[in-house]
């Protein structure tokens, strides 16, 4: 599985904001929207690409664009919705669909709530969105339900990922296309990625402090 860690100090300085627990919800959120958004530029390097002739003010060009066209984008409520709206900078037209799935606190494992598919997937990119690839067990239920529509190629954008997450999406997916900002080497006993941000829909929605 490829696996896409940005490499920027940009990207360290928002990741840096995240991490630290004195930062607000609002401020928070701003973090998540950047981040987001450079992780979508990333994402774009991996998207087929078409030439295309075009007219400058002084003469005929041959240009590149990128086909954003077949992109869907499929957030996992409900900290997944924080990541659309930088995703959609880039991706202004893609359609987005929802999957709506918790970790069961005893078991840690995915449950469904929700999920509409209501795309054709068969020549499409689908972008999974969740702030946090902790076990890897949201993730590859979100994953095994998309790759049933049979689509053209998927990848996941996380703000932070663990290493044991990687893993566990690699051996399920191998093919499925991971963008990070950061990869941490642990989880805790009740799966929070260690050191992490804490709990990412918690702090963007400020519930933390109900």
């Amino acid at each position: 599985m490829p696996v896409h860690e940005l490499d920027h100090p940009l990207f360290s300085d928002r990741l840096t904001i995240l991490r630290d627990h004195r930062t607000t919800a609002r401020d928070f959120r701003a973090a998540v929207d950047e981040i987001s958004g450079f992780l979508a530029y990333e994402l774009a390097r991996i998207l087929p690409t078409r030439s295309v002739w075009v007219e400058s003010p002084l003469a005929r060009a041959e240009c590149t664009v990128v086909d954003r066209e077949h992109v869907v984008l499929a957030p996992i409520l409900r900290a997944g919705i924080g990541l659309v709206p930088g995703v959609q900078r880039v991706f202004p037209a893609a359609p987005v669909l929802h999957l709506g799935i918790y970790r069961d606190e005893a078991s840690l494992e995915p449950v469904f709530y929700y999920r509409r598919i209501s795309t054709d997937l068969a020549s499409r990119t689908v972008v999974l969105l969740d702030p946090m690839l902790a076990t890897g067990g949201t993730l590859c239920a979100a994953a095994e339900l998309l790759q049933a529509e049979d689509p053209k190629r998927m990848a996941a954008l996380c703000l932070l990922s663990s290493r044991q997450g990687v893993e566990t999406l690699s051996e399920r997916f191998p093919e499925l296309d991971i963008f990070t900002a950061a990869v941490d080497p642990d989880l805790n006993e009740r799966g929070f990625i260690v050191p992490g941000l804490g709990d990412a829909g918690d702090r963007m929605f400020a519930t933390d402090k109900l």
